[in-house]
């Protein structure tokens, strides 16, 4: 990619959220739609396993529950990360849902029952996206091998993905759905290419590929 004010040649990048070098910018994308989606409630669920696979039955466990208790998959979407305390040596997830999701005492019931551990729920805010995202997103601050292996270590316990959603959470600003987290980085990028006050274009150059 070439901007076509200075002549920067951009280096090209695979674009993947689970690469090292290009994940600061793509898993920015992610809290930018993670942002629009003006979610309910911010969810920490304590306790949990350190293993991707028994922490994905637990949330099944969630979700079946809160089915039975008469909140359906159709009626409220959530996405979640895991993260690890590294300090208390812990694994926490964290959720955002939004639409008619369980109540606050549900979530203390179930996390009790399933992991022994506590629940909280707090209102949603801007932020949250961001912060579910810093896993992913480089801190130029530190150096390059600490920020690579924290990505390593984020993409480990989540079964190599950045985020974790129901199929109906992104949505836009009007709280419309707009479909996967494919869709919605999609839409946040282009919304960045209309607001950039320069012109970009890619450029094929045959001497470095």
């Amino acid at each position: 990619m070439t901007n076509l004010v200075t002549d920067y040649e951009f280096p090209k990048t695979c674009q993947r959220r689970t690469c090292a070098n290009c994940s600061w910018y793509t898993s920015g994308l992610v809290a930018d739609a993670i942002h629009d989606c003006d979610s309910d409630s911010f969810i920490t669920l304590t306790n949990l396993p350190a293993d991707w696979a028994s922490v994905q039955r637990i949330w099944k466990n969630v979700i079946s529950r809160a089915e039975r208790d008469g909140h359906g998959r159709q009626d409220w979407n959530w996405l979640y990360v895991i993260e690890e305390d590294t300090v208390e040596q812990t694994v926490h997830l964290h959720a955002l849902v939004h639409g008619k999701a369980p109540p606050h005492g549900f979530w203390d019931k179930v996390n009790d029952e399933l992991t022994g551990g506590l629940a909280h729920v707090r209102p949603a805010h801007s932020g949250h996206g961001s912060y579910l995202t810093k896993g992913c997103v480089r801190d130029k601050q530190r150096c390059y091998v600490c920020e690579t292996e924290r990505l390593a270590r984020h993409l480990e316990l989540n079964g190599g993905r950045v985020v974790h959603n129901s199929q109906g959470f992104f949505r836009d600003p009007n709280r419309q759905p707009i479909g996967g987290l494919r869709k919605a980085v999609d839409r946040i990028r282009a919304r960045r290419r209309r607001t950039n006050p320069e012109d970009w274009v890619i450029v094929f150059d045959p001497d470095r590929t």
